[in-house]
């Protein structure tokens, strides 16, 4: 919703009056529990729905991201790595043991993506360590 006048959006070729299209926080939410329910109910659209997701940089999506991530990452890696960069958008620190879990037993596109990220939460803390 705070991305209204990002110019990256015009480069997409959308239809020039979708741009214009804003939508209220109840719409906004509306949105999210839908692609969830993708997430949670058609596994074949589940790439795609925590893609989307991963692009709402909400709280709200959080929850559910991680549901999807505990249920995926040893089953599914290309799932699994959708939902990392998703919650690498929003939500990373919140699911900071299963990063740390697939960074150790993940499957090999996951657990690269969560060694990776693992660093960047410890980076993250140390950061806000020192400014303490």
């Amino acid at each position: 919703m705070s991305r209204y006048d990002d110019p990256s959006y015009a480069q997409l070729g959308l239809p020039p009056d979708w741009l214009a299209v804003r939508l209220t926080r109840s719409e906004f939410d509306d949105i999210i529990d839908v692609l969830a329910d993708v997430l949670d109910a058609y596994p074949t659209l589940a790439s795609t729905a925590a893609w989307a997701l991963g692009k709402s940089f909400s709280d709200r999506a959080t929850p559910r991201l991680i549901s999807a991530l505990e249920r995926y990452w040893s089953s599914e890696d290309h799932v699994a790595h959708q939902l990392l960069i998703a919650l690498e958008n929003h939500g990373l620190e919140r699911a900071e043991s299963l990063v740390e879990q697939i960074a150790q037993t993940g499957l090999d596109e996951s657990r690269e993506l969560a060694i990776r990220l693992k660093a960047k939460i410890q980076r993250r803390r140390a950061i806000r360590s020192e400014g303490e």
